[in-house]
């Protein structure tokens, strides 16, 4: 477990204690990824610090840590992939500036 400030999280990093309002609501739960919509609300509720995952603490991974994470990381990536076909379900895929558009949103939202 480490603190680390808000300015200095990265998208992706995993909470490991709920984050709380002051009047001790949970905003977000332990586990939870962050993402900039995270980052955005946590500044907006006056949220200074967060308790985060410390993978760095981990002396090796076990035979099932590397696959666990690989599957995590495809089923981020397909449900990320599926929220930007939902923005884009009323486009026409087949214009090159809705591709590129379509390419830049995956991207942006770590899909690629």
């Amino acid at each position: 477990m480490t603190g680390i400030k808000i300015n200095d999280l990265q998208l992706g990093m995993e909470l490991d204690e709920p984050v709380r309002n002051l009047q001790g609501k949970v905003l977000f739960d332990a586990g939870s990824a962050i993402t900039e919509k995270h980052v955005k609300a946590l500044k907006a509720w006056g949220v200074t610090e967060v308790q985060i995952v410390d993978f760095s603490a981990r002396d090796t991974a076990l035979p099932g840590d590397v696959k666990d994470e690989e599957e995590t990381e495809a089923k981020q990536g397909s449900m990320i992939e599926a929220r930007v076909q939902d923005l884009f379900k009323m486009t026409d895929c087949e214009d090159p500036v809705i591709q590129e558009l379509y390419r830049l949103a995956l991207a942006r939202a770590g899909a690629e």
